[in-house]
């Protein structure tokens, strides 16, 4: 690489680094960057160039799924508010190097999370519509941040991680998955759930996805 080219770029992998830091200190398992054109029609924002996507790996399902719980004034996850409040650090961060910046929430209506967490390289999508990621399989959540800032980050290639097994569409009682994946009839199951006293919601193709799963004994 040319020394003038090297030194235009050193402040977009330093800036880089200096997000990628605040979102491991914030206890981010995942992380990931993309810049290109895809920022813009994933986004929504037609200033962004670039996008950051994290998460965490969840062991626990209640904290997955978002388990609604009486007296709540929202349905919202304990774990998706620190998503958020990592989200809006990061972002106001962004802010203060001059670069357009705008959360990704975890609970986003609009904006398709998972899409964006495929090309920052984080996993591939399942048969059963989620993410899934090497570390962690499908037991994720995720929020991020667009900017205007031209971080590096060019879209990566994983390879394909659901394993056909045919586990999840097995397991699911809304019969939400075969050739593909019946979004509609999912959410219809769910609602019929969220209706009950239980305020619960259906983990079944995350619980037995092998994906990521800790191998045994």
């Amino acid at each position: 690489m040319a020394a003038g080219a090297e030194a235009l770029l050193r402040p977009r992998f330093e800036l880089l680094r200096e997000v990628e830091r605040l979102a491991r200190e914030e206890g981010m398992d995942l992380f990931g960057c993309y810049s290109g054109a895809h920022a813009v029609p994933l986004t929504g924002f037609t200033w962004a160039r670039s996008v950051v996507v994290f998460g965490l790996g969840i062991g626990e399902k209640e904290l997955l799924l978002g388990v609604r719980q009486r007296g709540w004034s929202r349905a919202r996850q304990f774990v998706d508010l620190l998503l958020d409040l990592t989200a809006c650090r990061i972002s106001n961060l962004l802010l203060r190097h001059g670069h357009e910046s705008e959360v990704i929430g975890s609970s986003q209506a609009g904006v398709d999370i998972r899409r964006l967490a495929v090309v920052c390289g984080l996993g591939t999508i399942g048969r059963n519509g989620l993410l899934i990621t090497p570390e962690h399989g499908p037991r994720v959540r995720l929020a991020g941040v667009a900017t205007s800032a031209p971080l590096p980050g060019e879209a990566r290639v994983v390879r394909e991680l659901c394993l056909e097994c045919n586990a999840c569409a097995e397991a699911c009682p809304a019969g939400a998955i075969g050739e593909g994946f019946n979004e509609a009839r999912c959410r219809e199951y769910n609602l019929r759930l969220e209706r009950g006293a239980s305020f619960r919601k259906c983990s079944l193709c995350t619980d037995v996805c092998p994906g990521g799963a800790t191998p045994g004994p």
